[in-house]
């Protein structure tokens, strides 16, 4: 018996390291399958990098990211043209329109620039791809979102309370006011757009955003 177990034995240890064996051999065929996507993978990234960073596709890159936050914006910024329109139809000689029309208008122009709007929220989210960085466009989402959620809110706000209240003198003076910071952020928006659009060698053609005039300015409070 003892002799049967003694012969026994090198066939265990016999299996075991043929097992043993087994195994290394996966392990190594996995680190080796391991080693061929890492290879591939960072080859397909240094071979990207010229194609994306060339100017063709940096112009490309330029106009999607520019569409892109002209569509976020774009019910606010019609909701502005169309509350601005509305004010100069109902206060024209004849009027156009009711001043309960044009306090509508207004109403639906500031549900538009408030947070209650989709593409007010996603412009928060937005952010320039790497192509563009090097064109200043980094800030962009943001100047965008406060002319929008800030500048072109508060000057709806004011704006109803003008609408309300036609002879009230400091409602029309602080609706200036704020006309001003519009005007000076919506500068600022159309700078940036355009620079790096001549610095891709694309087309200048901006980022449009409704103008608006203050009541001292002009006869004709409306889009520009």
């Amino acid at each position: 018996m003892v002799l049967s177990a003694g012969r026994a034995r090198p066939a265990v240890v016999g299996i075991a390291t043929e097992r043993d064996g087994e195994r290394a051999r996966h392990r190594r065929r996995g680190w080796v399958a391991a080693g061929v996507v890492v290879v591939v993978v960072a080859a397909a990234v240094v071979l990207d990098l010229p194609r994306r960073d060339s100017p063709a596709l940096r112009r490309q890159d330029l106009s999607g990211f520019v569409t892109g936050l002209e569509s976020e914006v774009g019910q606010c910024n019609a909701g502005l043209h169309d509350a601005l329109a509305a004010y100069a139809d109902a206060r024209s000689v004849p009027p156009k329109l009711p001043v309960s029309t044009a306090a509508s208008y207004v109403q639906d122009g500031i549900a538009a620039c408030s947070f209650t709007n989709s593409g007010v929220v996603g412009l928060s989210s937005q952010q320039a791809p790497r192509t563009l960085l090097p064109l200043g466009l980094g800030p962009l989402p943001s100047q965008l979102g406060m002319w929008a959620s800030y500048d072109a809110f508060s000057t709806l706000q004011d704006l109803k309370v003008v609408v309300a209240h036609p002879g009230d003198a400091a409602a029309r003076s602080r609706y200036d006011a704020q006309v001003a910071a519009l005007a000076r952020r919506r500068a600022q928006v159309e700078q940036t757009v355009t620079r790096a659009q001549v610095a891709a060698g694309a087309p200048a053609t901006g980022l449009p955003l409704t103008a608006v005039h203050g009541l001292t300015a002009s006869s004709a409070t409306g889009p520009g």
